[in-house]
């Protein structure tokens, strides 16, 4: 079906109609209607291209930031974010950055008896449950630090078996301590889900150049 044409308020019938066309109004306004309706197909196409497109991007750009065995963000936006972050708090006078660094101890020794597809399984699982726990752990913790509601931290492979998290806007004392209290308290979360006898030793302190 032909889409109506409405200039101004009036049919393009009409108004060609009130300009005495000849005969031939019909097939003029009937050949206007059909190029008018394959535009809008057009535009419509290329709008759901443009849709594709920059889903695509989207995708390339995260991609671009993740580590793609662990998923978890990689090296090189961990530095972007941490830069950033320091110098966020060099603006907020109450705000520090808190940085925390987990290391796989004996990880070498899974990739050698075992093959390095038991060593990625071990980076993924223990990827997945740092995640879990200090995502949720920190959500917890936030309702605590004055009822503030934190921004996501960045949580990154930071080498081969390390793994670091930027916290931004802690406080310099009290979220250190209920860090170490989430990390402890939760700490078998991370340990049951993987079948090799590794340690997961960790540092948390706050970045203070001021």
């Amino acid at each position: 079906m032909v889409k109506e044409i409405i200039i101004d308020g009036k049919p393009l019938e009409e108004i060609l109609g009130d300009m005495n066309f000849d005969p031939n109004v019909a097939r003029i306004v009937h050949a206007l209607k059909s190029a008018y309706a394959k535009a809008e197909i057009h535009n419509s196409v290329l709008q759901n291209d443009n849709r594709l497109l920059r889903a695509k991007v989207d995708r390339l750009q995260e991609q671009s930031i993740r580590d793609p065995l662990t998923g978890l963000y990689n090296r090189g936006h961990f530095d972007k974010k941490l830069e950033e972050e320091i110098m966020r708090s060099y603006r907020t006078d109450d705000s520090y950055v808190g940085l925390m660094l987990f290391d796989i101890d004996f990880f070498k020794s899974v990739n050698d008896t075992a093959g390095h597809q038991a060593g990625d399984k071990v980076l993924k699982d223990v990827s997945t449950e740092v995640m879990s726990l200090i995502t949720n752990g920190l959500i917890e913790v936030s309702g605590l630090l004055e009822g503030r509601t934190r921004r996501l931290d960045t949580i990154c492979r930071y080498g081969g078996e390390e793994i670091g998290i930027v916290m931004p806007a802690t406080l310099k004392d009290s979220s250190l301590f209920m860090l170490e209290q989430i990390f402890w308290d939760k700490a078998e979360q991370i340990r049951k889900y993987i079948e090799w006898n590794v340690r997961i030793p960790y540092n948390a302190s706050n970045l203070d150049e001021r």
